[in-house]
């Protein structure tokens, strides 16, 4: 029939002519639904899944679309494609964050006025920030172990003994408790053992080892396992001090083992990783008070510092050493107790002066018990020292600054790029090598320009 356009929708989604079809349900808007559907479910089976997801979304089903990111998923992880499980779980993650904040902005009615946010809605926007982070850990991990599964399945490999070593370190520090389903910790630690055997950290391949031989192993492992933790145990039960990672923000050597997590043992600080080689990053986290807005703090960052005034010293304070006569013997000595020597100690840098003093900070916030883990907060004096290139955001979720976090690399040699779209961190040689090779993030697998690498 002449105009009857719902009929020539149908025809064209049966007959499977879906370029015309979309073009109908472009022109005529009210059967998307009508359209979109039947092709998102045929973009799924032609294995077309970024375009089936838009499709769902398109058709006003996004359910469909987490419901088909949540089976290819767990079939990537039965099948042992680790990467590809980390991919979609991170693509699961973000469609599930972004559904409850338009849930949450839909039932929010605010203070009436246009507003700010009903406590209601900034509690439920906190809660869909906790689960979208708590499956994006699980991706990470999942993203970390394809690199030990290949090492420990694949004959040749072709990372670095230090990337498996770190690989192995971060999955330990992140599954304390139990791993998620399909990740082997069997794999993780016959892999930190041989790779730390080989880097000379005896001490941590020895508790690799007595930790393998509490498992139930085949006997060919096990008559290997054994000859190995024999073997280690010839050598200096200690671990080579270039291996041991420094916190950047309270200068302590960490051991290579925490218990605790992938954190500082002294401020709690967690350790920021690249996610190309695993390797810590010197990046420190701070935070903004409540008078300087995230956008205030944007401006701050890479402007022209005011001129400071030089410190006042005395010339007892300019010469801290001192000469003392004692029983006949002259004696110099530098400084005339502790005091003298921090009134002899300028820092030009205030960012780094803060930092020093984490532990009063920790304290105050904990009731006086530093056991947690507290950013240093930053005034305008600091965000004018930074540079731009020096200081990174995780924007979590865009249009809410709450949710961001702020970091500044403390080694400005070093350099640092991250994803805008996963905001992970890598090592400027790395990322500038993926984007080249791949021509997109290796975590999120988001095409990056690579005039920009």
């Amino acid at each position: 029939k002449l105009g009857d356009v719902s009929a020539l929708v149908a025809l064209a989604v049966e007959s499977g002519q879906w370029d015309e079809a979309v073009a109908l349900a472009r022109k005529h808007p009210q059967h998307t639904a009508q359209v979109y559907l039947p092709y998102a479910d045929w973009l799924a089976v032609q294995d077309r899944f970024a375009e089936a997801q838009d499709a769902y979304k398109k058709a006003g089903r996004p359910e469909q679309s987490v419901a088909m990111l949540e089976a290819l998923a767990h079939n990537a992880v039965v099948e042992a494609r680790h990467a590809d499980a980390a991919h979609y779980l991170f693509l699961l993650a973000t469609e599930r964050y972004k559904a409850a904040l338009a849930a949450s902005a839909k039932t929010d009615i605010g203070d009436g006025m246009g507003g700010r946010k009903s406590e209601g809605a900034v509690a439920a926007d906190a809660s869909a920030l906790r689960a979208f982070q708590a499956t994006y850990s699980r991706s990470e991990i999942y993203y970390a172990y394809s690199i030990v599964h290949r090492y420990s399945e694949e004959p040749f490999t072709t990372e670095q003994p230090e990337t498996i070593f770190q690989t192995c370190r971060f999955l330990l520090a992140r599954t304390v408790r139990e791993p998620p389903w399909g990740v082997s910790k069997v794999n993780v630690l016959s892999a930190l053992a041989k790779q730390a055997r080989t880097l000379g950290a005896n001490k941590l391949s020895r508790y690799a080892f007595e930790r393998l031989a509490a498992y139930r192993l085949p006997p060919a492992w096990r008559d290997q396992v054994e000859l190995q933790s024999i073997a280690v145990r010839a050598r200096p039960f200690a671990d080579a001090e270039e291996l041991l990672a420094v916190c950047y923000r309270c200068q302590t050597t960490n051991p290579l083992l925490n218990s605790a997590g992938d954190e500082c043992v002294a401020c709690k600080h967690p350790f920021v990783r690249s996610f190309a080689t695993f390797e810590p990053l010197p990046l420190v986290r701070f935070t903004l008070p409540d008078h300087i807005f995230a956008e205030e703090a944007l401006r701050l960052v890479g402007r022209e510092p005011r001129p400071r005034a030089p410190p006042k010293r005395s010339q007892a304070q300019a010469n801290p050493w001192r000469e003392t006569d004692t029983g006949g013997a002259q004696v110099l000595s530098l400084g005339n107790g502790n005091e003298d020597l921090d009134d002899g100690i300028d820092s030009d840098d205030p960012f780094l002066a803060a930092l020093l003093g984490y532990e009063s900070a920790a304290a105050t916030a904990t009731g006086g018990v530093s056991d947690g883990f507290v950013p240093v907060e930053v005034d305008e004096t600091m965000l004018l020292s930074f540079k731009k290139e020096e200081v990174f955001v995780q924007k979590w979720q865009a249009d809410n600054p709450a949710t961001w976090a702020w970091w500044k690399n403390m080694l400005p040699e070093i350099t640092i790029s991250q994803c805008s779209t996963c905001h992970h961190f890598f090592q400027g040689e790395e990322w500038e090598f993926a984007v080249l090779s791949k021509g997109a993030c290796p975590f999120c697998r988001t095409p990056q320009d690579q005039s920009d690498a």
